[in-house]
């Protein structure tokens, strides 16, 4: 079977054809052996081909790189793949699809994640409309794909299957399942020790995304940069509003949380003794969090809530934050190293240099945390 695909620079034969049933329940005819692939997401995708060794497959992004955004060369996505940089931007979910410029590249292949963002209200439409794009007007390919928390769903699931029909868009199933292993045995084991805390035992938590000064968001409950703070790490979310928001220190103050966890916004959420630190942000100092020394940050990995690979590392640094005694035994710099060495077949300075200085953990080895 042979499949022809139109573009800007003419017309592509690309032999051997595949039907897979992407996360849309739809059929969709692809290459065998897909060689120029585009990818939209805010992360995940980028992380996940890195993993499954597909890389150099990739012809074009989108949703990776923002004018706003600096030193964009060194966010985690570009650090695991940095010939990324060099590849035509398609923009997309933030910005409207350039689809000329996808046009140009010749795809073969569009592979679109949807995410809680491309599914907001803000954002739907446009999505949609640029999906209907690429399979209507372009007449390209495009396998929809979910990222972590989709649509309120509070598991993991979607990220599972998501790496799951990677690998069977690239004929690495071997490498996706071990991928998923890993991940579901790091993440249970976060979630057997915090199953059985009661009610009356929860951690009062505060997710915080910290910008260069307050008011910055927070985030509601299994929401955002707040996923999985019920079901698995059983905390109990101060911030009880239904919408993710900015807040006041004196909302803050009016909360009170034991524990803080810092989403970064700014190079300030990268460091967890912030409040102490920074006059900025005095009027805090009496928060039991920040009173006691239980603010703790999960670095850049929460970036436009897209956890991707990140989930395992991010629920254990929240989960020992939470409960300290139910995870003395863990040294979560080393646990976090030890699994990006795992996923991405990585050596002991590439994974330290991703871990402290591109994600921003430096503060757990300062901590021995």
């Amino acid at each position: 079977m042979l499949l022809l695909i139109g573009g800007m620079c003419g017309t592509i034969v690309v032999a051997d054809t595949k039907t897979i049933t992407d996360m849309r329940g739809k059929n969709v005819t692809i290459p065998a052996n897909p060689e120029r692939v585009a990818i939209m997401n805010a992360g995940f995708l980028a992380q996940l081909t890195r993993a499954l060794g597909v890389s150099d497959k990739i012809k074009a992004t989108g949703g990776l790189l923002f004018d706003w955004e600096d030193n964009e060369d060194q966010n985690e996505y570009i650090y695991l793949n940095p010939d990324f940089m060099n590849l035509p931007n398609i923009y997309g979910w933030q910005d409207p699809l350039n689809a000329e410029t996808l046009a140009f590249t010749n795809p073969d292949l569009v592979i679109w994640e949807d995410t809680e963002y491309t599914q907001g209200a803000k954002y739907k439409e446009q999505n949609n409309k640029d999906i209907d794009t690429i399979e209507n007007t372009l007449k390209v390919p495009l396998v929809l794909v979910k990222g972590t928390g989709l649509y309120g769903n509070k598991d993991n699931q979607a990220t599972y299957d998501t790496i799951t029909l990677m690998g069977e868009i690239f004929n690495t199933q071997e490498k996706a399942a071990e991928i998923n292993a890993e991940m579901q045995k790091r993440i249970a084991e976060v979630e057997e020790r915090t199953k059985k805390i009661t009610p009356d035992k929860q951690a009062k938590v505060l997710f915080l995304g910290l910008t260069d000064e307050l008011p910055s968001p927070a985030w509601e409950n299994n929401y955002g940069d707040a996923k999985f703070s019920d079901n698995i790490l059983n905390v109990k979310n101060v911030y009880t509003d239904t919408n993710t928001r900015k807040i006041s220190a004196e909302h803050i103050i009016k909360l009170n949380p034991e524990v803080i966890i810092l989403t970064s916004y700014s190079k300030k959420g990268l460091n967890p003794d912030i409040f102490k630190e920074d006059d900025t942000f005095k009027e805090l100092r009496n928060v039991d969090a920040i009173k006691n020394d239980r603010v703790y940050s999960v670095g850049d990995m929460t970036w436009i809530g897209d956890y991707g690979l990140d989930t395992p590392m991010i629920l254990m640094t929240e989960a020992k934050g939470a409960y300290p005694d139910l995870f003395g035994d863990i040294n979560v710099r080393d646990w976090s190293i030890d699994y990006l060495k795992k996923i991405y077949g990585m050596n002991d300075d590439e994974a330290t240099t991703l871990y402290d200085d591109i994600i921003g953990m430096s503060w757990t080895k300062k901590k021995n945390f």
